[in-house]
C-alpha cells in the first residue's frame, strides 16, 4: 500500500514535468525555423568569404 502512495505522489510531479518539456518543445518549434535560417546565413556567408578570398587570391 505504502508503495502505490508515492506513485500517487511522484504523479503530479512527473506530470508537470511533461507539461514544462511541452511548453519548451512548442518554443522549440516556435523559435526553430528562424534558428535554421540564420545558420544557413551564417553558412552562406562563409561560403561567399572563402569564395571571396578565392578570387582575391586568383587575381592577386
Amino acid at each position: 500500500m505504502n508503495n502505490s502512495k508515492s506513485i500517487c505522489d511522484s504523479m503530479p510531479k512527473a506530470i508537470a514535468n511533461a507539461q514544462t518539456s511541452h511548453k519548451y518543445i512548442k518554443l522549440s518549434f516556435k523559435y526553430f525555423p528562424q534558428l535554421v535560417s540564420v545558420t544557413t546565413q551564417l553558412l552562406d556567408i562563409r561560403h561567399h568569404r572563402r569564395i571571396v578570398h578565392k578570387t582575391i587570391h586568383d587575381v592577386y
